[in-house]
């Protein structure tokens, strides 16, 4: 059931792509003063528009009773497929068979009683979630598990503290495979970590041991990994971690050091060169923004923070920044404050820079602020734009509302 309402939310979620990148049209055509083109795109997004919220009603009313907390719905939950690796997370088969006796380890840190979801020991005494049978293999549910290799051991110069915390809530021979040479070990191990976040939560023992805190560890650590699909397996466990952590905790999830620098992190890859480890870092932020853990005004404080002079100059961080504030804004609207946004534009030099996509992104974010916010964006740019930059920015607005 979870499946089918996530397909039929990623025709939604397609249908407002679409519409975004109409309106975008729509501003730059307004901007080139070209109005008959304005006028015609106009009409294209509101359909688009449109058609978004039918296909909104349409999930709504055929998936009703089944979806206890709709409000809830964030852009996380309907994300681009193009976000998941080629080894993407599936539904771990009911009935699988095939057992694995090729390496002691293997049985050891799979052994649990005849159902499945039971914590089990490992060869290290440590407690773990296996998820499985006894006769699965530790990686079972994840495309092409059964092909890969089996992990050499943890070498010594790993970080000591994360090969305990990773083996204590996920046993040892999965800790192998985070902390493999073999990238795809490392990938395949994400998404079993995921795959194995529910169970985890709900079960709310770790031997003590802070889940969060492991799990932004884990993140932490792969979002430094050189491997873009190990990245990208990653930001898949965060948004799911999040969103099992909010469901089950009986507190509060705190905002820890750990999540504090994945933010950090993100920021510095929508910058990235690979453009799906941008979309995946933008995904992620805003699906962090909908997260109770992290107000949407700090995230808007780290999207604001000043760009170094060098990056500056370049363009891509802060076009990047830019594109983002505005997503950010149209996202959440007046829950975040458009001034330090103006401001970090003004300061990076943004209207005036050699970079054109640079001054197109923050001519659209102006629209898309003065929507929300109304005539005091225009007011406030007033001494810092010339004249005619001004007159424009206000008539392209005009002519898109």
């Amino acid at each position: 059931m979870a499946a089918r309402i996530k397909q039929e939310l990623g025709k939604v979620y397609a249908l407002l792509i679409a519409f975004k990148e109409s309106e975008k049209q729509m501003k730059q055509a307004a901007l080139d003063e070209d109005y008959v083109q304005a006028s015609r795109l106009k009409a294209e997004r509101d359909e688009r528009r449109d058609a978004a919220k039918v296909a909104l009603v349409e999930v709504e009313q055929q998936f009703a009773g089944n979806i206890e907390n709709a409000a809830n719905l964030s852009i996380s939950t309907i994300k681009d497929q193009s976000f998941l690796s080629e080894r993407s997370l599936r539904s771990k088969k009911e009935d699988q068979e095939n057992s694995y006796n090729t390496d002691d380890e293997v049985s050891t840190d799979t052994t649990s009683s005849s159902t499945g979801g039971e914590d089990s020991s490992d060869d290290n005494g440590s407690t773990s979630h296996s998820g499985s049978s006894a006769n699965d293999h530790p990686l079972a549910g994840v495309d092409g598990a059964e092909e890969l290799p089996s992990p050499e051991d943890i070498e010594t110069n790993a970080p000591t503290d994360l090969v305990h915390k990773v083996e204590s809530l996920f046993g040892s021979y999965r800790a192998k495979c985070f902390f493999s040479k073999n990238w795809s070990l490392r990938e395949a191990c994400l998404a079993k970590m995921t795959l194995m976040i529910p169970e985890i939560c709900s079960a709310g023992s770790t031997g003590g041991a802070d889940i969060s805190e492991i799990i932004f560890s884990i993140i932490e650590s792969s979002n430094s990994d050189k491997n873009v699909q190990v990245n990208l397996s990653g930001l898949i466990l965060l948004d799911e971690a999040l969103l099992q952590l909010e469901t089950t905790s009986k507190a509060p999830i705190s905002m820890t050091p750990q999540l504090s620098r994945i933010l950090v992190d993100l920021f510095s890859k929508m910058a990235d060169n690979s453009k799906k480890v941008a979309d995946s870092a933008e995904i992620s932020l805003l699906a962090l923004a909908h997260s109770s853990t992290v107000d949407v005004s700090y995230v808007a404080l780290l999207a604001t923070k000043r760009v170094r002079s060098k990056e500056a100059k370049g363009g891509r961080t802060v076009r990047a920044r830019l594109q983002f504030l505005e997503n950010l804004s149209a996202e959440f609207g007046v829950d975040v404050a458009w001034k330090k946004i103006i401001d970090f534009a003004k300061v990076s030099k943004a209207f005036d820079h050699r970079d054109g996509s640079v001054r197109d992104a923050a001519k659209s974010l102006v629209m898309t602020l003065a929507t929300i916010h109304g005539n005091d964006v225009f007011k406030s740019l007033e001494g810092d734009l010339a004249e005619r930059q001004l007159r424009e920015l206000q008539l392209g607005f005009q002519m898109a509302n």
